[in-house]
């Protein structure tokens, strides 16, 4: 059923049509399990975040686990991944933009799920693994040239194309009649400024090496012998032809019982410090302070991430850096 509401948006007036959805349209985007499953939203990085609960600001997570609705409590949560909110310029475009299609595409465009391309748009799949960036279409309305996204054009991506549609080829397909102008705008502005210089790994070694196959372009490693091998060197935008090119490390400091590690963030990265008591058992665990919560950030900073001192004998410690 369609029925016609007047929305009173900041004493603005005007129509809305609000739509009824059927069960069988429910059911198109609320799916078995194995797919995008039947409660959507119902996942962690959707639910990690703060909500007033009647003047008590909690994270849901934590207020989740504290009334027992886990079979285990929730003791790391600042290692969790969360969804960035659209409107926060001090996260990346990209990390947004992907926010937004985990929340409103993931029902459907996940492995098993009833859409009929085959990109993946949960935000814990890493970019270069999405097949979102020139990927193939099951429909190219008539245009060889068209794909999911195409950087730098707005035309060829039809996945801004479904976005920015109503009526027949609406993405998602139920549950509104209105365009999401903010949406819009930011899938527009990710296609147009930020992807157009964006390379995946293996397009990053034809560009420096001439091949993917070379010795020298392979992942682990380290043509400039500056310590940092090609994999890092791809993630942190540092060359690896030359010695001086690289991305500054950990720096480490105390103060009172913590110990301070310090290091440059680069823009649109997700930096992850660990600490083990055993270097050989592969026991590493993120540090669980909210200054090491996964984050992208638009720009270049500085961070620091505190650990308090333990009794350990020794301790070790890694920074992993990761693709959003």
């Amino acid at each position: 059923m369609d029925e016609p509401l007047v929305v009173n948006d900041g004493g603005n007036l005007h129509t809305q049509i609000w739509h009824y959805p059927s069960r069988t349209e429910c059911l198109t985007c609320h799916t078995i399990p194995a797919a995008g499953g039947l409660a959507l939203g119902f996942n962690t990085p959707q639910l990690n975040r703060d909500f007033d609960y009647g003047g008590v600001i909690d994270n849901q997570l934590r207020a989740f686990s504290n009334a027992s609705y886990f079979s285990a409590p929730v003791t790391n949560l600042n290692s969790l991944r969360a969804l960035a909110p659209s409107t926060n310029e001090a996260a990346s475009v990209e990390c947004r933009v992907r926010s937004y299609l985990t929340a409103n595409c993931s029902g459907c465009h996940v492995p098993s799920g009833p859409g009929l391309s085959t990109f993946d748009v949960r935000i814990i799949t890493p970019l270069s693994a999405t097949r979102l960036i020139n990927g193939s279409l099951t429909n190219t309305t008539g245009n060889p040239l068209n794909r999911v996204i195409v950087p730098g054009s707005l035309t060829n991506s039809m996945l801004l194309t479904r976005i920015s549609t109503l009526g027949a080829g609406r993405m998602p397909p139920t549950g509104s009649t209105e365009l999401d102008a903010g949406a819009i705008s930011l899938v527009s502005r990710w296609i147009t400024n930020d992807l157009p210089s964006y390379h995946c790994f293996a397009e990053w070694q034809l560009l420096l090496f001439g091949e993917t196959n070379s010795p020298l372009a392979m992942a682990a490693a380290d043509p400039d012998t500056d310590g940092a091998n090609n994999q890092l060197e791809w993630l942190t935008g540092t060359s690896p032809l030359l010695v001086n090119d690289v991305s500054p490390g950990l720096s480490v400091g105390l103060a009172g019982s913590s110990v301070l590690f310090t290091y440059p963030r680069v823009a649109n990265r997700g930096f992850d410090l660990q600490s083990t008591t055993d270097f050989a058992g592969n026991t590493w665990q993120s540090l669980d302070v909210i200054e090491n919560r996964p984050f992208f950030s638009a720009s270049n900073t500085v961070v620091t991430v505190p650990d308090l001192m333990t009794n350990a004998a020794v301790k070790f410690y890694r920074l992993r850096v990761y693709e959003p």
